[in-house]
């Protein structure tokens, strides 16, 4: 029987192939007519002259299988079927394509929706009837109407749908069936043989959270999704594995909670016996010794065994090697069960290879960014040993600085010789360019100081100052590509006017110096209500890196400002606001600048020390002499992941020199104390001297005190709250330690506006030298320190 068949296909494949030999070849024919018939709508005719006109096949040529196909290609996209047809006579083509049109979508029917409406499941769809159905278009859409639910929580919902044609007016009627099933709102967590230090840590780490009525609808959080929570049950493993529960294993299930329509997640663990690292050994390391391998290793004989901290400890021999120029060096940990133990031996396995120095250096991609301005972010040095590290935290910095899209260094053979036993590694710089540095804002910020305020900015973060010399000739590519940084702001608010022009240049002349200026014009009137300052100001620095945390520099400063007093009457009692209110005149003062930065983030710091020191004297012209003082540092410490301490201490001090009193300084000149940026709890700039006019005005001091001490706590993901304490005042004479001023509050910070936290809080002054001083409610965009 088998012998049959098998002579029946033969007989079969053999009479298929002489027809195709038999078929003349279509590409030598010459196309004699085209006819096409359009199914399923009226004007037919004009629907057929209409294909005809996008063909590219055409009557008279000869046809073309490549052109036959794209014809077909492109009708498919706007047509619901195409059925071709080509005869072959004496030499002659005649090509028949039937096109059914796509029909029209006559009604959408819900079947089974109770948790949503059909009209958030239509908007949700996206297709409405009266649109022409096509169906890969239809499926995408239904594909987001299933993840709706399943974002929604109903993780076991199933959609399907099926379509009814009805040919004659060439409509469909689309049935959606829904299974809901069980809405996947978490009301809990159920952990089972873990402690409860391990559960907080489990929780913690999974990305699915339970609901909570006042913060999910915020963070999203608090329902059921399966691709998540596959992800959270690898990540449980993941850590209990890392805990040294080698055999450990997770069940995640979902059983009804008492609530209705909220369910709990049922995690069942098995962690088995803990397993340690027993003996720890390497083979093949001639360069490091033993003993210095073992010092660096995050594994010790006796620890919990970790699959984490074993990569981690491959990782640290391979940057041991890669520091001394062993690049190549390759690190293989064997591990091994100890019989009748829960325990592994490990054994690294190391090809040390050969040492390398730094050979040539070469860029690629850098079609805008001048190369001085890449090659100044390389830590390496061509003819310095080979160092790993380095090349990566060269390829950090150049990620970091922004100009580029992608950023890819990596070492090559040396395209020069290597002599004797020195070895060089060329090291390519491959930069994919972002298509612009520009970057215009518009911005807006609401305070208790300053009430609304909106203002418009434009940042170069890649200008060539050079290029504005060939801006006519190059066009606008001639301003970028140099690593300077320019930036121009207006910001209008209700109390505020402000123009500002900064630019600055890092590696100043190929050196580590960084220079630049800036230029403000403004006017505010919330130092005080009775006047309005009017300034205009230029700014000269230059800075000089010392070491990775301390930056020593000089400063020049020139300020032209006056005061226009508001409503302030000719009496007796006003006589000495409007006097010092005629101090302004020109500043012209210079001095050097000492700075300590020990944070771990440049805009939320949790570790470390922010301080600096300036020195000014003004008296280089100008019409007031003086020397101004500043001490300013910031602490911060994270004592856990969730809790953040934050501390302040502020100096400042100003001595008048030659024929300047204190008196005549300017008012904007002065010192001043109080609101959200200093002592919170009060109204801005009414803690310290006053005048003794009508309304009591600030008059500022001439030495000022700040001490503040926060702590952060977050709550969830877009929300921290905070409790702080402030002491400090402004002075006119010396220091009154017995006048300090205290407040205390407490408040949130919602992280929902990019890098500025929208800031609320309430201080409560503890001994106000006035009540008028007083306004305990306050809020601003940003955190005071």
């Amino acid at each position: 029987m088998r012998k049959k068949v098998l002579f029946a296909v033969a007989i079969s494949l053999i009479f298929a192939f002489s027809l195709i030999a038999d078929t003349p070849p279509l590409e030598h024919s010459r196309v004699q007519k085209i006819t096409v018939e359009v199914i399923g709508g009226g004007e037919s005719n004009a629907q057929e002259v209409a294909i005809m006109s996008r063909l590219k096949t055409k009557e008279g040529v000869l046809f073309s299988q490549e052109d036959f196909d794209e014809d077909l290609k492109i009708l498919s996209r706007d047509y619901d079927r195409i059925e071709p047809q080509i005869q072959a006579l004496d030499g002659t083509l005649t090509v028949k394509l039937k096109i059914w049109l796509k029909p029209k979508i006559k009604t959408i029917i819900w079947h089974g929706n109770s948790a949503f409406s059909k009209e958030k499941l239509g908007e949700e769809l996206g297709i409405k009837p009266g649109a022409l159905f096509d169906r890969p278009l239809f499926n995408k859409a239904f594909h987001k109407l299933k993840n709706y639910y399943i974002k929604r929580g109903y993780f076991e919902a199933e959609l399907d749908y099926h379509v009814t044609h009805d040919p004659s007016p060439n409509e469909v009627t689309i049935t959606i069936d829904i299974k809901e099933g069980r809405a996947g709102i978490i009301d809990d967590f159920v952990i089972h043989n873990v402690t409860k230090k391990e559960r907080d840590a489990i929780l913690e780490l999974m990305l699915t959270k339970s609901y909570s009525v006042f913060t999910s609808w915020l963070t999203q959080e608090g329902t059921y999704n399966p691709e998540v929570m596959r992800h959270d049950e690898m990540a449980i493993l993941s850590y209990l594995q890392d805990q040294g529960y080698a055999d450990a294993k997770v069940k995640i299930t979902t059983v009804p909670a008492k609530k209705k329509d909220r369910i709990i997640v049922d995690i069942d663990v098995y962690k088995g016996e803990l397993y340690h690292f027993a003996g720890i050994s390497f083979e093949g390391n001639t360069v490091i010794p033993t003993e210095k391998l073992l010092s660096l290793l995050p594994i010790k004989e006796g620890g919990l065994y970790s699959p984490d901290k074993l990569r981690a400890a491959v990782k640290a021999i391979h940057d041991a090697y890669g520091t001394r120029g062993y690049i190549d060096a390759v690190i293989t940990p064997e591990s091994k069960p100890v019989a009748g133990e829960h325990a592994y031996t490990t054994r690294f396995h190391i090809q040390e290879g050969q040492p390398f120095r730094v050979g040539l250096i070469k860029v690629f991609g850098n079609n805008v960014t001048d190369i001085s301005v890449i090659l100044h972010e390389i830590l390496l040095t061509p003819g310095g040993t080979f160092d790993s590290q380095m090349l990566a935290k060269s390829e950090e910095r150049l990620r970091n600085i922004g100009y580029f899209k992608n950023v890819n260094i990596y070492a090559v053979k040396s395209s020069g010789s290597s002599s004797g036993k020195t070895h060089f590694r060329d090291v390519y710089v491959e930069v994919e360019e972002n298509p612009t540095t520009a970057n215009f804002s518009l911005f807006g910020a609401y305070s208790t100081t300053e009430r609304a305020s909106v203002g418009v900015g434009f940042t170069e973060s890649n200008f060539n100052s050079m290029g504005i010399f060939s801006i006519f000739k190059k066009g606008l590519k001639a301003v970028r590509g140099g690593g300077e940084n320019l930036n121009f702001s207006t910001t209008v608010g209700s109390k505020m006017l402000l123009y500002n022009l900064s630019w600055t240049k890092p590696y100043f002349l190929d050196t580590p110096w960084i220079v630049g200026f800036d230029a403000t014009k403004m006017r505010n009137s919330y130092s005080a209500n009775d006047y309005t300052v009017k300034a205009y100001s230029l700014q000269l620095f230059a800075n000089y890196p010392i070491n990775a945390f301390v930056k020593a520099g000089m400063q020049y400063r020139l300020r032209h400002s006056f005061i226009t007093l508001k409503d302030v009457e000719h009496k007796r009692r006003n006589r000495q606001l409007i006097h010092e209110s005629r101090n302004g005149g020109l500043i012209s003062a210079a001095g050097p600048t000492l700075s300590y930065d020990s944070t771990d983030n440049p805009q939320f710091p949790r570790q470390g020390i922010r301080s600096s020191l300036s020195l000014e004297y003004a008296g280089l012209g100008g019409d007031h002499q003086f020397v101004k003082a500043m001490y300013l540092n910031n602490f911060y410490y994270a004592p856990y992941e969730y809790g953040l301490f934050r501390f302040r201490a502020n100096a400042q001090f100003i001595r008048t020199l030659g024929g300047t009193h204190p008196r005549d300084l300017p008012l904007d000149e002065r010192l001043y104390m109080g609101g959200e940026q200093s002592l919170r709890g009060y109204r801005f700039n009414t803690v310290g001297p006053h005048f003794h006019d009508t309304h009591h005005t600030p008059r500022g001091g001439i030495t000022s005190l700040l001490f503040s001490g926060e702590y952060d706590q977050y709550v969830f993901k877009k929300l921290d709250a905070y409790v702080f304490i402030d002491v400090g005042n402004a002075y006119f004479r010396g220091i009154d330690l017995g006048t300090l001023r205290y407040t205390a509050g407490y408040g949130i910070k919602v992280k929902a506006f990019g890098n500025a936290p929208l800031v609320l809080g309430i201080g409560y002054p503890l001994n106000p030298q006035r009540h008028a001083d007083v306004k305990r409610f306050f809020f601003s965009l940003g955190a005071a320190f």
